[in-house]
């Protein structure tokens, strides 16, 4: 499950921000750090190779934590076993909120594709940190060319 700090790193990236994200995201993506998933109800479908998780949903990986009311996590088909299991598309849903460090990010639902590296966030997205605010009605990242596009955008600059 290394990938799903994919999806946390794209909520809050911006081409904004003051420090290098696509060195930032390569060092989050290749490191060892253990993901952690709490929720109350969790489910496990191997036959479609999902697993679902329901009501108080917390990740979390290194420094960032992301809570929703539900993530499913989707595994490509080709993987052979439970323990070898590869990620294809994460999906955050209802009360989206993601914080790391100073910047935060929240939206209805968050998808993450792991092949093509992309997070689009939909339902009233909104990032900020202390120097900006960022509204739109739909926010794609792409992680590999570390570029946003904003649909509906409206920003605000804090000197």
């Amino acid at each position: 499950m290394i990938n799903i700090v994919s999806i946390l790193l794209l909520l809050i990236a911006s081409p904004l921000m003051a420090e290098d994200s696509s060195n930032l995201a390569e060092k989050e993506i290749k490191s060892n750090v253990p993901v952690q998933i709490t929720s109350k109800k969790m489910m496990v479908n191997n036959a479609d190779k999902i697993m679902t998780f329901d009501d108080d949903v917390k990740v979390i990986k290194g420094d960032m934590t992301m809570t929703s009311n539900r993530v499913k996590i989707y595994f490509k088909t080709s993987s052979s076993t439970l323990n070898r299991q590869e990620i294809s598309v994460i999906e955050a849903e209802g009360n989206v909120h993601v914080v790391r460090g100073n910047r935060e990010a929240k939206a209805d639902k968050a998808v993450y594709n792991q092949d093509d590296e992309t997070v689009v966030l939909t339902g009233s997205p909104e990032g900020w940190d202390n120097q900006y605010r960022i509204t739109g009605t739909k926010m794609t990242i792409y992680l590999k060319q570390d570029r946003s596009f904003i649909e509906g955008s409206h920003i605000i600059f804090t000197p």
